[in-house]
C-alpha cells in the first residue's frame, strides 16, 4: 500500500492504470492536491478487466471540509485517498460487491446506485445503504467461471475401409477421443493392401 500525492492541474491526465487517470480521483470542491493509494487503483482496475465495461469512479479523493460538507464520516477512507465509489457500466451494484467480496477487498459499501470500495488498514468491514453493518462474510455469491468438460472418450468407432468400386473391404475398430479420431494404421494399410514400415523417425506407408 504506497498513497501518492497528485496534483490535479500538473498530474491530471497522467494514467495510473490502463483504464484510470489521476484527474478520476480529484475532490469534487476542485482541491489541486490528490492522494490515491496504488492498492486502490488495481482493485479497481481488476474490476474493470473482470466486467469489460467502463467504470465511473463517483467520488474517490475528499478533503476532511469537502468530507464534513457532504456529510462523510469522520474517518472516512475517501480522507486518506483510500476509498472511491464507483459504477459499472451494466452491472447491478450487488454484482460488483459480491466480485469485489471475491477479491477480497478490505471496506465494501452496497448502496442502491453504487458500491463503496476501499483499502482500508485492519479488519474488514462491510455495510448496506448508509452505515448498517452486516456480517464480515459480507457480499458471497460470485463464482469463478467453470471451463467447460472436455467430450466423453468413445471407447469404440467403427470405421470403414472401401475401395474405388464401393465394395467394402473391411470395418475396424477405432475409437474418438476429445474430437479426435484413432485408428489402427497397421490394419488400415493392410487392408489398402499396403505395407507400413516404422523406424524410430517415421513411419512410411507404401502403397501397392
Amino acid at each position: 500500500m504506497v498513497i501518492k500525492k497528485y496534483s490535479k492541474s500538473k498530474n491530471g491526465g497522467e494514467r495510473l492504470s490502463p483504464n484510470f487517470t489521476v484527474r478520476e480521483f480529484a475532490c469534487k470542491d476542485g482541491t489541486d492536491l490528490i492522494l490515491i493509494d496504488d492498492e486502490l487503483v488495481n482493485l479497481l482496475q481488476q474490476v474493470r478487466d473482470h466486467f469489460q465495461v467502463p467504470v465511473t469512479v463517483n467520488s474517490a479523493y475528499r478533503t476532511a471540509a469537502y468530507n464534513a460538507k457532504i456529510g462523510g464520516v469522520k474517518n472516512s477512507q475517501h480522507v486518506l485517498g483510500m476509498a472511491a465509489d464507483i459504477v459499472v457500466k451494466d452491472v447491478t451494484p450487488i454484482a460488483v460487491a459480491q466480485y469485489a467480496e471475491y477479491l477480497g477487498a478490505k471496506g465494501i459499501g452496497l448502496y442502491s446506485d453504487f458500491v463503496h470500495l476501499d483499502t482500508r488498514k485492519g479488519a474488514k468491514s462491510r455495510w448496506i445503504n448508509k452505515g448498517k453493518e452486516v456480517a464480515v462474510s459480507g457480499f458471497p455469491g460470485y463464482q469463478e467461471p467453470q471451463a467447460p468438460a472436455a467430450p466423453a472418450a468413445k471407447d469404440s468407432l467403427s470405421i470403414e475401409i472401401y475401395d474405388g468400386s464401393g465394395e467394402l473391404v473391411t470395418a475396424l475398430q477405432g475409437r474418438l477421443d476429445g474430437g479426435t479420431t484413432w485408428a489402427p494404421l497397421r490394419q488400415v494399410a493392410e487392408a489398402l493392401k499396403a505395407t507400413v514400415i516404422f523406424d524410430q523417425e517415421t513411419i512410411r506407408i507404401i502403397a501397392p
